[in-house]
């Protein structure tokens, strides 16, 4: 199956199931740890798909995944409304399976609902993404250097309160 291919169902997946506030940005984070996220578990990539360091964080092979993306809207499988992406109607999978959709799932569960901002800052953290030169691959074999579960909910956490701590909607006691 071509890298095109991949990172098409990955980009449909996500934008189907996960579709609130999803930007490009946040698109290609949630594509960037959910890669990470199963290299980590299986020490294998759950595509072909190269991600390169960019300023802004990593991102698939831009001219791949813009393919991609057009292919899903030329076939009517995904909208962009207000700059979002929708994943829409249903889509034959033939690249990822039950093991891969499940780890995706949970990368997603994850961080989904941050921000923006709050998953660039998190990408900018990863040590898969640290380790890479400026517009050079990002190598998931670096995913052994990644934090235990537990510091990236943590961080997570953090990173939340910030947000609400900013609102004036929580303070935390001195």
């Amino acid at each position: 199956m071509s890298k095109k291919e991949e990172i098409k169902e990955l980009i449909w997946y996500i934008a189907a199931n996960h579709p609130r506030m999803l930007k490009a940005t946040k698109l290609w984070k949630l594509c960037f740890f959910s890669e990470a996220d199963y290299f980590e578990k299986f020490n294998e990539r759950l595509t072909n798909v190269a991600y390169i360091k960019n300023t802004y964080g990593p991102t698939p092979a831009i001219k791949v995944a813009q393919k991609a993306i057009e292919e899903l809207k030329s076939e009517d499988r995904l909208s962009v409304k207000d700059g979002n992406y929708i994943g829409a109607g249903g889509m034959t999978l033939r690249f990822l399976d039950a093991k891969k959709i499940q780890s995706i799932e949970n990368t997603c569960l994850r961080y989904s609902e941050l921000n923006v901002n709050q998953i660039v800052h998190l990408a900018h953290q990863d040590p898969v993404y640290l380790m890479a030169e400026y517009h050079n691959l990002v190598e998931f074999e670096n995913a052994q250097y990644r934090s235990n579960e537990e510091d990236v909910v943590e961080e997570v956490e953090k990173i939340s309160l910030t947000k609400l701590q900013k609102k004036g909607l929580f303070a935390l006691a001195a």
